[in-house]
């Protein structure tokens, strides 16, 4: 579980450009993508963790939500 958390608040702590996207949902959800690592977030607008994965299909999962 360390684990797992320290790689989504590394990610979401990322500075946005480069190989990290974001975007923001309507709710206020910010969400997290990076290109080079594959690894994708979800987090509330209070900052809390929604999820941390890895998704199959890389940056077209991203570019769908």
């Amino acid at each position: 579980m360390d684990e797992y958390l320290e790689g989504a608040r590394k990610l979401i702590n990322s500075k946005p450009g480069g190989n990290i996207l974001t975007k923001t949902r309507s709710n206020g959800d910010i969400l997290f993508y990076n290109q080079s690592t594959n690894e994708f977030a979800v987090v509330t607008k209070d900052g809390v963790i929604r999820t941390y994965f890895k998704p199959k299909e890389g940056i077209k999962y991203f570019k769908r939500q």
